[in-house]
């Protein structure tokens, strides 16, 4: 748009500023002419700085003509200056000479600009290609907005990948082109939102509720209607393509972590919401309706082989009321309240009145010294049964106010599972854990905390890192959980331990509490045992959630397990295979 003469505001003190100038700059911008022109280098700044009649006379007379002169450029303002302010020549000399009421004076368009102004509307015009002029609710301020009307200016544009990379490519250069020239200028484009739209916001140097009169140095103008040229003509180079495309390829992966990284959250915190509500519903059994299902697995024969090595370790408090099995060993744990007295045995390794190593039991064997705390662990164990299993829980008995802190942790061979089984096991005993806490004879969880939303999100989250980092790779177990304990929510002192894989290639099932029952611990080994060999038939996860109870447990593992067919299989061998048939007599 060409600005017209028309759009131009004078400054109120106009007239004062001239004449400032005038007598500040006298010697370099003033000249005298006329028949008795006046000497500039009489004059002074004011009568009272004068020395002589000379230099009085000057000073007068030069006191009156420069505020005629001045009055006379607000006068005729426009017709001197007008034309050259607002259309500029490249051939203009850097001043220009007004004479009247004998002077003569200079005057640069920068020192013009400061006594003339545009009017806000016409800038209004000059934005209107990219920009409409708005009132912000409760605005009292020294700003005006304009609300930017192309919605590309947002930001979420440029990042949209439902747009091709060409476009946006070719849109990037273009307001690339525009933020720098108002940026020039000391406007920010698109950096200020309001309501969730891009704006332009420009200092006017006042303070107004509206700005019917607001104004713009002419200079800001010019600049302003440069750049919306700018903008409307630019044309972008193919050169500059390439750049381009790349850059917003680069910008477009972070968005997209970003988003994925949003959208995990989001979804973790959802399953949480629903994994936690779920358990949360489960109703639990009472005890004795519990312990009537599970003394419901039927028991094995002495020498019965298991589908699975496994292994047990039997803590308590009451050690001095029981013996080490022959082939298991023995171990003061420390974890574990003691009354242990002072070590009195002779072996060399005692020291300090510290406990030797216990290897060949002396401290504990010799009756010299009360260590009533410690843990027994079964060799590898390859059947049913258990003798030295049987002979503890024979000695120590059950007590329904047996000391809390014990723990009796069932380890059962599982090198050869997936990941995906190790998910499917967590998965499962999670789902049916509460069912079977009324059998854990638990008072705390200390050490054996349960298989919790985020236990499952920390595995599954680590499968799916090996992966991006090992995509040419099939992960094992121990791959994902090598020197990965620190990174587990609970470490090893969850209820199913899956990090004793890296040491033992075992799974450890922590949660059975201080209950020396033997049938009890050879059915809970058991349970042990089918957990891992079903997690790896892909059962799917809804038989889990439909478990209501002990039973429905139990059953789940009779019908898919490996050593004890249900029920209902027995009646199916025993109608089908067993009977003959009349012709077969």
């Amino acid at each position: 748009m060409t600005l017209s003469v028309n759009d131009i505001v004078l400054h109120d003190e106009i007239v004062t500023r001239a004449h400032y100038r005038i007598m500040r700059n006298r010697r370099s911008i003033v000249t005298s002419y006329g028949k008795d022109p006046i000497d500039i280098s009489l004059v002074r700044s004011e009568l009272a700085e004068c020395n002589s009649k000379d230099t009085a006379a000057a000073t007068a007379r030069f006191l009156v003509a420069s505020i005629a002169h001045a009055d006379y450029i607000r006068k005729n303002f426009l017709r001197l200056f007008g034309q050259e302010l607002i259309n500029p020549r490249a051939s203009l000399a850097s001043e220009i000479s007004v004479s009247n009421s004998g002077l003569t004076t200079s005057w640069d368009l920068s020192t013009l600009s400061e006594y003339a102004s545009v009017k806000l509307s016409t800038l209004d015009k000059v934005l209107e290609p990219i920009a409409t002029r708005y009132e912000p609710s409760g605005n009292n301020s020294f700003y005006a907005f304009w609300r930017l009307n192309d919605d590309r200016f947002s930001d979420t544009y440029i990042g949209n990948p439902n747009i091709s990379v060409l476009n946006r490519s070719i849109w990037l250069d273009k307001r690339r082109a525009i933020e720098s020239a108002l940026r020039n200028i000391g406007i920010d484009l698109a950096s200020d939102y309001d309501e969730g739209f891009p704006r332009i916001q420009l200092y006017l140097g006042m303070r107004s509720e509206t700005h019917e009169n607001a104004t713009l140095a002419i200079a800001n103008y010019r600049s302003i209607a440069k750049a919306v040229n700018t903008y409307t003509l630019h044309k972008t180079e193919v050169w500059n393509l390439g750049n381009l495309r790349r850059e917003l390829l680069r910008s477009q992966e972070s968005y997209q972590r970003v988003a994925d990284n949003t959208r995990n959250v989001l979804n973790r915190e959802k399953f949480s919401r629903f994994w936690n509500n779920m358990k949360s519903a489960q109703v639990v059994q009472s005890v004795y309706d519990a312990s009537a299902d599970w003394a419901s697995i039927p028991l094995k024969a002495s020498g019965t082989e298991s589908s699975r090595t496994w292994g047990i370790e039997i803590e308590t408090v009451r050690a001095d009321e029981t013996g080490r099995p022959a082939g298991w060993e023995s171990k003061h744990d420390g974890s574990l309240p003691s009354n242990e007295a002072d070590c009195c045995c002779d072996c060399s390794s005692c020291e300090d009145n510290d406990h030797c190593d216990d290897s060949d039991y002396s401290c504990y064997e010799s009756g010299e010294v009360t260590y009533s705390s410690r843990e027994f662990v079964s060799p590898i164990l390859r059947s049913f049964n258990s003798e030295g299993l049987r002979r503890i829980c024979n000695d120590l008995g059950t007590d329904e106010d047996e000391d809390s802190s014990p723990g009796i942790h069932v380890h059962v061979g599982a090198s050869d599972l997936t990941v995906f089984d190790i998910t499917r096991l967590l998965v499962a005993y999670s789902a049916i854990e509460r069912f079977i806490e009324p059998l854990l004879h638990r008072k705390e969880r200390s050490y054996c905390k349960p298989t919790s939303a985020a236990q499952l999100q920390w595995w599954l989250a680590s499968v799916r890192n090996w992966q991006r980092m090992n995509p040419n790779a099939v992960p094992t177990p121990t791959d994902i959980l090598y020197n990965r304990n620190d990174s587990t929510p609970d470490g090893r002192y969850v209820d199913v331990n899956i990090q004793a894989l890296t040491q033992h290639g075992t799974i450890e099932f922590r949660a059975m509490g201080a209950w020396y029952d033997y049938n009890h611990l050879v059915r809970w080994a058991w349970f042990a045992r089918e957990m891992v060999n079903v997690s790896k038939l892909g059962i799917d996860r809804s038989e889990w959630l439909a478990c209501t109870s002990v039973g429905d447990v139990v059953s789940l593992l009779r019908k898919y397990g490996s050593e004890i067919p249900s029920d209902e299989m027995f009646n199916d061998i025993d109608s089908r295979s067993l009977v003959l048939t009349a012709s077969e007599v």
